[in-house]
């Protein structure tokens, strides 16, 4: 199965200051912790989403090979039907 969703440079910034966001304030509303979010990716140099971007090409490519690897070991698990 092919993963839906390539992941973004942007996706993979947003997971990791959620996290630290939540572990600092966990009362922020999740539409306040968004914003903030969005305004310090906005901030980030060119060189510093670079960083962002290539964590998300390496997980793409981990996502594509371990969908590949499910699809393998479901095919190798379907059973032929049987003629009659």
């Amino acid at each position: 199965m092919e993963p839906s969703n390539a992941l973004s440079g942007y996706n993979v910034y947003v997971s990791e200051q959620i996290s630290l966001l939540r572990g600092k304030d966990s009362a922020l509303p999740p539409s306040a912790t968004m914003a903030k979010v969005g305004a310090s990716w906005g901030k980030l140099t060119d060189q510093e989403k670079s960083t962002y971007k290539s964590k998300s090409g390496a997980l793409n490519s981990k996502r594509k090979a371990e969908a590949s690897t499910d699809s393998d070991k479901d095919a190798s698990r379907v059973k032929p039907k049987s003629s009659k």
